[in-house]
């Protein structure tokens, strides 16, 4: 659970920016997973 959202406003786009940053990540690696998978022959 995250805590109360009592913090300060840095706090929370702090937050924002590392869910960005996991997307992101998470985006990439997906992009290079497919084309792995399309390099490789059937």
């Amino acid at each position: 659970m995250l805590a109360p959202y009592q913090k300060t406003r840095v706090s929370r786009s702090a937050i924002a920016l590392n869910g960005i940053k996991t997307r992101r990540r998470n985006a990439q690696a997906a992009s290079e997973a497919d084309e792995t998978q399309a390099a490789t022959p059937a």
